[in-house]
């Protein structure tokens, strides 16, 4: 297949959930013999760097865009009548450079629209190249994570973010009847779109990078407790709030030689004075290896309240072995199975409770992560993952066809195979 591919950030270096997603999924395409022209806003330091190693890959069109200020893009947003979140990734140079690949590289096959934010782009393709399937990645509903967040906030963000609430869901509403296929990473996404909207869509869920037949180190005698995040992501900010200020004083009641880590990509300074005056929490900031990171924990933790979509951090700690306590939010979408792959706990207490129920039993944390660890290379390894986006993305080449007779003598490929649900 020739893919044309958009997207609202250059996905390397694959930091964060989102990135390593988009990464993989360009990574194994390319592995697999199809064709990528990748369409790259340079908007972040490093970007161009990023870019340049995704030039290995396939093509690539990088397109200067200048980040907009809040004032500027809440402008937009009020005159338009749009999400804030979509004004803000919204970059008329970037539609620009697409419209010249159009006319200069030779047809496509499919096009490739990476989240919501890439949506904008929709009528210059329909416009352009209209018999062409479009597939849109949903990494999350980003609706249902700003509605989460609003019912959390107090006065104007509450208002605010019920404001943004629905006009998210109307540019989903649009963007996701007007393309071929969504796909999701998780089946709650599936369903939620699916109960509002007559979009096709499909799961395809997320991929992870596995170690199979590989003999993992056990976990240090020290009892070291991790939280992996971007804390760009506010969701992640609030869970790493409430680890530190609610639940990690009632663990150090019970065991006080425990440490917390908070690690991950934090440019706000966030989180950085959740450590101030307190030696049992560390705050690390950007990790360069996050498999020995999280291999150097004893208990991993996903204390989060707020967000949607999967949390790949879960399924990397269970990956590495180690054993996971997550509220049902955070595990939502995985088909996790409680006290077989993980401990589910979702107020301070029992959240509390179950860590330091893995910190004092290390045999029962022992079978949970051979267990979690069996389960994700069973269902989330990249080839799998890899296999069921190469199948929708023929799917949708092949039902276009159908639609537009632009390949009548294309035989349909089989339905993929769905992860666990």
């Amino acid at each position: 297949m020739r893919i044309l591919y958009t997207t609202p950030f250059v996905p390397y270096p694959p930091t964060y959930g989102g990135t390593m997603i988009s990464y993989h999924h360009l990574k194994g395409l390319a592995a697999r013999g199809h064709e990528l022209v990748m369409i790259l806003p340079l908007r972040r330091p490093g970007d161009r760097e990023g870019a340049h190693v995704l030039g290995r890959l396939g093509k690539v069109r990088a397109v200067p865009a200048k980040m907009k200020s809040p004032a500027q893009f809440a402008l937009e947003s009020l005159l338009s009548g749009v999400s804030l979140r979509v004004a803000r990734h919204r970059f008329p140079a970037v539609e620009a450079e697409t419209a010249r690949a159009l006319r200069e590289e030779k047809p496509f096959d499919a096009v490739y629209l990476d989240t919501l934010f890439s949506a904008y782009l929709l009528p210059l393709f329909r416009s352009a190249i209209p018999n062409v399937p479009v597939v849109l990645l949903e990494l999350n509903l980003e609706s249902q994570v700003i509605e989460r967040m609003a019912r959390h906030g107090r006065g104007l963000s509450r208002l605010i973010g019920s404001w943004e609430t629905a006009r998210l869901r109307a540019a989903e509403k649009i963007a996701h009847n007007e393309v071929d296929a969504v796909l999701t990473l998780s089946e709650e996404d599936a369903r939620a779109v699916r109960c509002t909207e007559n979009a096709r869509v499909h799961l395809l869920g997320p991929g992870i990078a596995t170690f199979p037949g590989e003999a993992i180190p056990a976990s240090p005698a020290e009892p070291i407790v991790l939280f992996f995040g971007s804390y760009q992501w506010p969701p992640n900010v609030d869970a790493a709030k409430w680890m530190a200020q609610e639940i990690w004083p009632r663990v150090l009641a019970r065991e006080p030689r425990a440490r917390l880590v908070l690690a991950g990509q934090d440019p706000r300074h966030m989180i950085s004075n959740l450590a101030a005056g307190n030696s049992s929490i560390e705050v690390t900031g950007f990790v360069d290896d996050a498999t020995l990171r999280t291999r150097s924990s004893t208990v991993c933790v996903a204390p989060l309240r707020v967000g949607g979509g999967v949390r790949i951090k879960i399924l990397e700690a269970l990956a590495n072995e180690r054993p996971v306590v997550s509220t049902t939010l955070g595990a939502e979408g995985l088909g996790l199975i409680p006290e077989r792959h993980a401990l589910i706990a979702d107020d301070a207490d029992s959240f509390a409770g179950a860590v330091i129920r893995l910190l004092q039993n290390r045999e029962e944390a022992g079978r949970l992560a051979v267990q979690g660890r069996q389960f994700v290379e069973e269902h989330f390894a990249w080839p799998r993952a890899m296999e069921r986006l190469e199948g929708f993305l023929e799917r949708a080449i092949h039902e276009r066809a159908q639609r537009g007779a632009i390949r009548p003598d294309a035989s349909p490929p089989p339905a993929p195979r769905s992860p666990a649900s």
